[in-house]
């Protein structure tokens, strides 16, 4: 009974040795990762079906292959060195991530951890390894890493700077324009606050874009000025994880100071352009009533015998001060373009400072490093522009100081401190006229180019608000620019650009106007000898005083509303015998041809017609260069009796057709 009963515990022993093993044998091959038990030589005993699947060979052709025909030959040395140390017992286990090579030639890779089993007696027996593919989770990290490397890629060649934050203000991400703008590398960054790193604030600004979408968690966007005088547009954009909860929030941030600037600039020409429409019919209209004004005044001096008296003279002093006004008016208007000619701009500054600050008490100096780059400029408008510069810098002084001006040659280009003017890239030469005077209070700086804008009490010697608002048309016109820069108490610095150019422009000498303020009397009577004229003009007081004053002058005279008229009355006296010796057209006629259409009709019946052009737009291209439009002369309204009688005279010393 004893040796059955050792018998039947035998069998059980045997039996559950056998479970355990078939136990064993199962978890080996169905288990979800591979392993491997391979001999103290490197060489596979045996390998489970998830080995095998992840290195693409079977159990059988594994055993015939060593360590190094399955490991990725960049990854041999490190396993070796790990699996010695392993054998020598330096090491209990060892995990290492190793890319393997399948039989088909590809990689894969696998995290494998690997383990010595050893006798009871502590003799090594066999390495076993585990081996977890995670090549799948790799070929996710590396499309993580690609689509990580092109994000940053776009948002690097992004020129705003763009930030990632996290609901605290902290910086998780920067791109290159804001390393690049801020000097500090992105890493620097990180960790930092968006307010302290921009305005070196303890907290976020009040009315921050950003602020506000964290808030709202909604895009937000607004402008914030910097203590710099820097604008910036700031955006914020709410970012939410897949539960929908705010994480963060994306901020980009736009520099518009120079895009302000431009606006700026725009609505300035815009205004002065509106003001220039306005001003050009003003000035045409306020021309012809000087006309009349001042062609009056002329003929009653003349019919005084004794000579004018003293309240005729200062009348007429006072017409003369509004024609030059209304010549600034007219610098606004479509005639106001330039006339230039190659000059010497340190001469016109130097001509222009001595005389507007002799016995002012006031010291100037003119520096230049270099000679200037040719100029072509029209030297009365440009002369006009530096007297105004100079006497409101010598207004900014009543207590005496000194006026520098500095004339450089610069250049304009995508870069530089002129870079964000309104200026066409090129060469320029520069005026800087600076002052040691009470300077000009940051709230009115913007506003000193604007057409009436004055700090001076308004009247005809004191300021009428067009001295700046005309230098500013004037230089635009050159294709330049004005700007100023100013600190109250500290002075002020105006700078003119002026384009450099090449060659020389040929001029048309302008009419001469009368000098001085004398009124014309008897010594340009009588000088008609019986020539008719024909007048042109659609005021009816304009065509009344023109006619006193041919008669005053000995011609013959009749006159026409419109170019109609002029045509009908110049054909018929023609056909008549009885021709008209030349004509004096208004430039503009409020109905009806003015007088460019008027003299080519007048030339169809008479090629030989001798035209005078006369208008207010004293600066329009056809006052200028009247003879390119087929005018032998010129008369600039107001119109004055010598400047009549000048212009008849020079006229009918002229061959015909000239």
């Amino acid at each position: 009974m004893g040796w059955m009963r050792m018998i039947m515990k035998f069998r059980k022993t045997e039996q559950a040795l056998r479970e355990k093993e078939e136990l064993f044998r199962k978890s080996f091959e169905m288990a979800p990762v591979g392993i491997a038990m391979v001999d103290l030589d490197y060489r596979l005993k045996k390998a489970n079906r998830a080995y095998c699947d992840t290195l693409g060979y079977s159990e059988e052709e594994l055993r015939h292959l060593t360590l190094s025909d399955f490991t990725h030959p960049d990854d041999l040395e490190k396993n070796l060195r790990l699996q010695g140390a392993l054998g020598r017992g330096e090491i209990r286990h060892f995990e290492m991530e190793k890319r393997f090579i399948q039989k088909s030639g590809k990689v894969v890779y696998g995290i494998l951890r690997a383990s010595l089993i050893r006798s009871q007696a502590g003799k090594p027996l066999y390495f076993i390894g585990q081996v977890l593919d995670i090549t799948e989770r790799k070929q996710m990290e590396e499309a993580l890493k690609v689509a990580e490397r092109e994000k940053a890629a776009v948002l690097n060649s992004i020129s705003e700077i763009v930030v990632y934050l996290d609901t605290e203000y902290r910086i998780l991400w920067a791109n290159r324009a804001t390393s690049q703008f801020l000097g500090i590398s992105p890493e620097q960054l990180a960790g930092r606050h968006c307010f302290d790193v921009w305005f070196h604030r303890n907290s976020p600004c009040h009315d921050c874009p950003v602020t506000r979408a964290i808030s709202t968690c909604q895009v937000e966007e607004g402008q914030i000025v910097g203590p710099d005088g820097q604008a910036w547009l700031i955006r914020g954009y709410p970012v939410n994880d897949e539960q929908g909860a705010f994480v963060g929030i994306v901020e980009i941030v736009q520099d518009i100071t120079e895009k302000q600037q431009l606006e700026n600039e725009l609505l300035k020409m815009k205004k002065l352009e509106s003001v220039g429409i306005f001003a050009g019919g003003i000035a045409h209209d306020f021309n012809n009533l000087i006309s009349i004004i001042l062609g009056n005044i002329e003929m009653a001096a003349i019919q005084d015998h004794a000579g004018p008296p003293e309240f005729l003279s200062e009348a007429r002093k006072a017409t003369l001060r509004a024609k030059a006004l209304t010549r600034q008016l007219m610098t606004f208007s479509k005639g106001g373009a330039p006339v230039r000619k190659r000059g010497d701009i340190l001469r016109l500054i130097e001509d222009t400072a001595a005389e507007q600050l002799k016995n002012s008490g006031l010291t100037f100096q003119i520096i230049t490093s270099s000679r200037p780059e040719t100029l072509l400029f029209d030297p009365e408008q440009i002369r006009f522009v530096l007297e105004n510069l100079i006497i409101n810098a010598r207004e900014a002084m009543p207590n005496g100081g000194h006026l520098q001006f500095t004339v450089e040659n610069v250049r304009v280009g995508d870069k530089g401190p002129e870079s964000g003017m309104p200026l066409c890239e090129g060469r320029y030469v520069r005026i800087s006229i600076t002052d040691s005077g009470v300077g000009i209070p940051e709230t009115l700086l913007p506003l000193i180019f604007d057409p009436y804008f004055s700090t001076k009490e308004m009247g005809v010697q004191k300021g009428m608000g067009l001295g700046l608002a005309t230098s500013y048309s004037i230089v635009r016109k050159h294709g330049g620019h004005i700007s100023a820069a100013s600190q109250e108490h500290m002075g002020s610095t105006f700078s003119v650009y002026l384009p450099a150019g090449e060659g020389e422009t040929t001029i048309l000498s302008r009419p001469a106007e009368q000098a001085d303020h004398k009124i014309a009397g008897n010594s340009v009577a009588d000088t008609g000898r019986k020539k008719r004229i024909l007048v042109m003009d659609d005021e009816e007081m304009v065509r009344n005083i023109a006619g006193r004053m041919l008669a005053h002058l000995g011609y013959g005279y009749a006159v026409a509303e419109d170019g109609h008229d002029a045509v009908e009355i110049y054909e018929k006296a023609l056909n008549n015998s009885r021709p008209f010796d030349a004509v004096i057209l208004d430039l503009t006629a409020a109905d009806g041809p003015g007088g460019q259409e008027t003299l080519q009709r007048l030339r169809q019946a008479d090629p030989q017609v001798k035209a005078i052009v006369s208008s207010g737009y004293a600066e329009d291209p056809v006052m200028l260069r009247f003879r390119e439009f087929g005018f032998a002369d010129v008369i600039p309204k107001p119109y004055s009796i010598r400047i009549m009688a000048d212009a008849l005279a020079r006229i009918f010393r002229q061959p015909a057709g000239e």
